[in-house]
């Protein structure tokens, strides 16, 4: 333990982890185990206590060995451990370590904590002030038994120790010494103080351990804790200012510094200079413990290179991490939540594009000779700039040839470098950018910082950065339909735009040469190449690699070596081990260094047969340069952006049967291409001329594409946006009459005493005391920002206007965009996005923000509280009368955010019940513990995914709130599916107590008056009672015991739009969400068919029809389809998917199909006697086009509004329908629910992200 901690001069660096919650949280760390020895293990500061920091986040999997010579100082710490029912395994051992084993002398000082095995340099101690020679006058020399480390490990069966820290006053050299073995074999880490002078009498100094460190393979990552101390002659306290608390810092100089005395050293393991031959849960070991030690950089390289390297195994995949991560650390929110003057914002250039130029901004650290330098360079050139203005915002160093063709194309040049993010802002919108775009991702140099203020009214990421940003405020990522297919998984924040062309070209370079004749016509043997960065190659890769030349012994592999010195024999025996390790034999492998000269590296080329591509991170230039030189390129492709690229190329150059979609036919094909020399020889002499004539070698299409969707999202946003007011005041001003006869604050009052009423004027009043010096006119400061936009979230939410409610939404959105760097005013935007149906960016932006504030929250971190807006839609989870106060009353304002985080969390992720609600739910659970609903979702939801630990969470709503319907009904369900006779029975009992037939509440428990020998139960539903399956496997069911509503946005639209008299038909109809929403509004003179081929949902809608007399319902037992007569239908555990399939489908003869009736929608216009028909619903899982080829009849007639469902299932998105729809004269549109607004559907971009769209007749196309 230092002195300095003995004195009580502790420094206690606090550390946030940026990674590790978002890894937990989405379980990478279920499996992860931790194991810590620390070595002088004296517990003195609760900053020494490791289990209570962040490393107790792997608990239980986390094991600690404390070693402190001190016997009864391990007792009094092992019997604080039972005290405290830890949840990890911890224990400290009375035991010295050293480098030797046997008898050694301990100086003991007195001051106990600063013995050491060295004795005390008394005379240079004495040269400096403080108490320094009082706690190091030597009391006795005790004999002592030391051990090493080593010894000790071997002893108890311990192999791995992953992080090291050493506090033993001098002797850590020793420790390492003694420690080697292990060491070697497991450390990842290691936090050591070291001294930089002699305090004890010969002992090793800071080069001494630090030389030996790096022996063993480790780097200096930092030095913290620095300590200095003044010479005795020195006045004052003898510390240097930066070691000081607080409190203790007055009386030292600025300038005084002192001599270094010591510090802590923190060492990592250098894993990424062969990582190849670590296990990838080795590097994310590593990570982790970077994270927690606060070395975000090094944490994020390392999950880069698993995610590049490994990212094909979800378990290796952290792009979502590392986004969440990077938009904590880039400034997305604040963990300050100081009071913050801002100044008004520029407005930025409006206007359509046909009226002025576009001003296009590129923003980039790589305008120079640089891949990307190379691909955006030409493009600029050819850019057309009577209609576009081109600004370039370079982070450049060092100006190159490519740097100057850059300057000399472009009309703008500015340079970013030496600026910070505020003035570069700055120049943006003094510039008045209209598309500003991203061309650097999270690479290094990046300026991505400035794109969440938004500088420019759109913004893209194009080019330069493999996946999504996960900045809320980027609004497009910039691909094609090769690398990102219509039915792409692939998360991301941004909104996928895809070009109809390739997304890049290529300028070849002016140093390629000529192609020359196929090689292996003359050594005759197929020579493979793979020039792409060695970095790419990994164990997966290399086994296919040496099974393709295990099948051609005679071939040959070249392979290229930028970071490793082959003339090295022991750098390149690694590298052959490597190899060999994979399954290659050396004999056939070439190993290279990296030409110096471009000429030497395209002359690489006329030795390369077959380029054979890296997975699964893609070649780009490389793969370009290839087929430039007349080599084709195998590439294997995969389901995200980064694993595609070789796909686009080979497609956009026309040799789509070059791509491989399996390791298996990578490798077949590899083998069968080479045995047909002939082809590919005369494939050769024409690459290059096939290249000129394709998109690769078409730079000035590439423009145009680009030049057009800049023309289209300008469209866009024209179309879509609200005209911002111009300035703060005439946002303020445009707040509605009530706050102009009262103060906005008395507005919010009555606000919370509305939905409050338990709530007195004057409680009120006191609840809100800390609002009153809101400037509303001119605030000025981020959170009078949040309170201003809260006044006009409320109003939104009680006009019955919704052409003002759009108006305040909007002026709403400009407010909070001014203020979200308060993380409150982050989370109210989120908010407004949840509402509006923009899930994936609110999602983005509330994770973010819950993240960042979990630290001071958890710590209770004074801050100023602000106003706050509670929704009133059907699926929130906080009630405004109960947690309305709750809020209001926080300690804080972080206690506050983490209540409205939760909310949002909740709104933005409407698919409560699959893998990511449920993880989602689990976040929230954090915050809201005792709230009934969280837990009866989390229970249905895991019991959804046949994932029985759902009955603890429904028994744990019940425990919150023994009155809690839902709760009762769904544990009655569970047991009843399990099936558990007896314990149904009880719960069904415990309904009927609640009974009553006479209170309000009585549809809550109607469920109790259906016989449990039926196959359906009640719940409440849109004012009425609907019958749903008795079965929680039912999304139906699952949904609507949950959340009380049906999910789709689009309900919203159903129920405003459907009006008394209409006739509604219902294809798909389940138990009836949308018949019954449906047949309370049409009434008894208008009509509602329901068409449903699952029995058991035709029992459900019968009995709804009974129970609540609809009549005016016509339930028809078929599916609907092209023909009538009989289909086959697809049975699965929820009815929802149940799908028609054709006779010649695989599953087909299955077990789980049946024979169905099925019949047409024009069939239907003589049954039922039809004279109108105004909304048509689809629902068909896949069927939907054959169910429109049924009804061409009565789309000609009648032309209804149609909702049709766009995702069904795997089947991903459903383009076709769109296009048939559109040939019958309808427009297509998704729908923004609480603004009630329809969005035009123009082209296929817009189709991956909406569930459901809406298709109106437009009698002028």
């Amino acid at each position: 333990m230092s002195i300095v901690t003995v004195v009580s001069i502790i420094i206690k660096f606090t550390t946030m982890t940026i990674f590790l919650q978002t890894l937990k949280a989405q379980h990478f760390l279920d499996n992860i185990h931790i194991t810590i020895a620390q070595i002088g293990s004296r517990k003195i500061s609760g900053a020494d206590d490791y289990s209570s920091q962040s490393w107790g986040i792997f608990a239980p999997n986390l094991t600690i060995y404390g070693f402190e010579a001190d016997a009864d100082e391990c007792k009094r710490m092992n019997q604080n451990l039972k005290e405290r029912n830890i949840r990890h395994q911890e224990k400290h051992i009375p035991i010295a370590l050293s480098n030797t084993q046997g008898k050694s002398q301990l100086y003991v000082t007195k001051e106990k904590a600063c013995s050491s095995l060295y004795e005390p340099n008394g005379n240079y101690a004495s040269r400096f002030r403080s108490s320094l020679p009082e706690f190091l006058t030597l009391d006795y020399i005790s004999e002592i038994e030391t051990t090493t480390l080593d010894s000790f490990c071997a002893s108890e069966l311990i192999d791995t120790i992953d992080f090291l820290q050493v506090d033993v006053q001098g002797a850590e050299l020793n420790i390492f010494q003694g420690a080697q073995q292990i060491i070697k074999n497991s450390t990842l880490a290691i936090q050591t103080e070291v001294e930089f002078a002699p305090i004890y009498k010969n002992q090793p100094l800071f080069a001494d351990v630090d030389n030996h460190l790096r022996q063993q393979g480790f780097f200096l990552q930092e030095l913290k804790e620095l300590v200095w101390m003044s010479k005795k002659s020195f006045p004052g306290l003898g510390y240097n200012k930066t070691s000081l608390p607080p409190e203790l810092k007055a009386g030292v100089p600025q300038h005084f510094s002192g001599q270094l005395l010591w510090s802590d050293a923190f060492y990592f393991q250098d894993l990424l200079s062969q990582p190849s031959s670590v296990s990838p849960e080795k590097l994310l070991k590593q990570a982790c413990i970077a994270d927690i030690l606060y070395f975000p950089d090094y944490a994020l390289e390392l999950l880069e290179y698993l995610t590049v390297n490994y990212g094909s195994n979800p378990q290796y995949n952290f792009t979502e991490v590392i986004n969440i991560g990077l938009s904590i650390l880039k400034g997305n929110t604040s963990n300050n939540v100081a009071e913050l003057t801002i100044p008004q914002s520029n407005i930025p250039n409006q206007g359509s594009a046909a009226q002025h130029k576009l001003k296009i901004g590129y923003v980039s650290p790589d305008f120079k000779r640089h891949p990307v330098g190379k691909f955006i360079a030409p493009i600029i050139k050819h850019h057309d700039h009577q209609k576009f203005e081109i600004y370039c915002y370079g982070e450049i160093r060092k100006v190159d040839e490519i740097t100057e063709e850059i300057q000399s194309s472009c009309d703008h040049w500015r340079s970013t470098f030496g600026l910070a993010d505020a003035e570069v802002i700055e120049q943006i919108k003094q510039d008045r950018i209209d598309i500003l775009i991203d061309l650097a991702g999270h690479t290094d140099d990046n300026r991505l910082p400035i794109f969440f203020s938004k500088p420019a009214p759109i913004q893209a990421s194009y080019l330069g950065y493999f996946a999504t940003t996960g900045i809320p405020t980027i609004d497009y990522w910039i691909t094609d339909h090769h690398l990102h297919p219509v039915d792409t998984e692939e998360k991301t924040s941004e909104t996928i735009w895809r070009l109809p062309r390739c997304y890049v070209a290529y300028q070849p370079s002016p140093e390629a040469l000529e192609v020359n004749p196929l090689p292996a016509l003359s050594s005759e043997y197929i020579t493979f190449g793979c020039l792409n960065n060695f970095s790419k190659l990994n164990p997966f890769l290399l086994s296919l690699w040496a099974k393709i030349l295990q099948a051609l012994p005679q071939s040959r592999l070249i392979l290229k070596s930028h970071y490793h010195n082959l003339d090295d024999p022991e750098e390149k025996q690694s590298v052959e081990l490597f190899l060999q390790e994979q399954g290659l034999n050396l004999e056939q492998v070439e190993l290279i260094d990296s030409p110096t000269l471009a000429e030497d590296y395209f002359a690489l080329y006329h030795r390369i047969d077959i380029h054979l591509d890296t997975f699964p991170y893609n070649g780009c230039t490389t793969t370009c340069d290839a087929l430039w030189m007349g080599v084709p390129v195998l590439t294997l492709a995969g389901d995200r952006k980064i694993q595609r690229m070789g796909n686009s190329l080979l497609q956009a150059i026309g040799l789509g049967d070059w791509i491989a979609h399996s390791p298996e036919e990578y490798v077949n094909k590899a083998i069968t291409f080479a045995q047909d020399l002939e082809a590919i020889a005369q494939l050769r002499t024409s690459l290059r001329e096939r290249f000129q004539k394709s998109q690769l070698g078409d730079i000035e299409g590439l423009t145009l594409a680009l030049e057009n969707a800049y023309q289209q999202m300008w469209k866009k946003l024209e179309q879509e946006k609200i005209q911002p007011l111009e300035s703060g005041d005439q946002q303020i001003s445009a707040m509605r009459s009530q706050t102009e006869t009262q103060s906005p604050l008395n507005y919010y009052s009555q606000y919370v005493q509305k939905n409050c009423p338990q709530i007195t004027s004057e409680d009120c009043d006191q609840l809100l005391a800390f609002a009153d010096n809101t400037n509303w006119n001119q605030p000025t400061t981020l959170r009078e920002w949040n309170n201003v936009a809260v006044i006009m979230l409320i109003e939104a939410e009680e006009t019955q206007d919704i052409a003002f409610r759009k108006q305040l939404l909007n002026n709403a959105i400009a407010v909070l965009e001014q203020g979200k760097a308060h993380p409150l005013a982050a989370v109210h935007l989120a908010l407004i996005y949840s509402l509006i149906g923009d899930y994936s960016k609110a999602y983005v932006l509330a994770y973010s923000v819950f993240v960042g504030i979990l630290d001071p929250a958890f710590r209770k971190t004074a801050s100023n509280k602000g106003l706050v807006y509670l929704p009133s839609t059907a699926r929130t989870l906080l009630n405004k009368a109960e947690y309305l106060e709750k809020i209001l009353a926080a300690e804080n304002c972080y206690e506050q955010i983490l209540f409205l985080c939760a909310e949002v969390l909740n709104l933005s992720q409407p698919y409560f019940y699959n893998a990511s609600g449920q993880d989602t739910l689990q976040l929230i659970s954090q915050s809201l513990a005792t709230s009934p609903i969280v837990q009866l979702q989390l229970g249905i939801a895991r019991f959804c995914g046949q994932k029985w630990d759902g009955i603890f969470y429904l028994l744990k709503a019940h425990q919150i709130n023994p009155n809690y319907a839902p709760s009762i009904q769904a544990l009655y369900l569970a047991y009843r599916n399990l099936p558990e006779a007896k314990a149904a029975e009880y719960w069904l009992q415990q309904g009927v107590t609640h009974f009553n037939p006479n209170s309000p509440d009585v549809g809550e428990w109607i469920w109790t008056q259906a016989r449990p020998e039926n196959p359906f139960t009640y719940v409440p539903y849109d004012n009425l009672i609907l019958t749903v399956e008795a079965n929680l496997k039912s999304i139906t069911t699952a949904v609507l015991l949950a959340q009380g509503d049906w999910f789709e946005a689009e309900m919203e639209l159903w129920r405003t739009q459907i009006r008394p008299d209409m006739t509604v038909i219902d294809v798909g109809a389940n138990v009836g969400v949308y018949t019954f929403s449906a047949a309370q509004r049409v009434g008894e003179t208008g009509k509602v068919i329901a068409i449903e081929p699952f029995k058991a949902c035709v029992n459900c809608l019968q009995e709804t029809s009974r129970i609540n007399q609809l009549p005016w319902v016509k339930i028809y037992e078929a599916a609907a389809s092209d023909h009538c007569g009989s289909a086959k239908l697809s049975l699965h555990n929820a009815s929802e998917l149940n799908e028609v399939i054709s006779d010649n489908s695989p599953s087909s003869d299955s077990a789980n199909t049946v024979t169905i009736q099925c019949l047409t929608l024009d069939s239907l216009i003589e049954t039922e006697n039809l004279t109108r028909v105004d909304w048509l619903k689809i629902d068909a899982e896949g069927h939907e086009i054959k169910v429109l080829q049924g009804a061409e009849r009565l789309l000609t007639e009648f032309k209804p509004n149609i909702i049709y469902e766009n995702i069904a299932g795997a089947h991903g998105s459903n383009g076709a329908i769109m296009e048939y729809i559109q040939a019958k004269g309808y427009q297509v549109y998704s729908y923004r629910p609480y603004i009630q607004e329809l969005v035009p559907v123009t082209d296929a971009n817009q189709l991956n992200s909406q569930l459901n769209l809406i298709a109106v007749y437009n009698p002028n196309k």
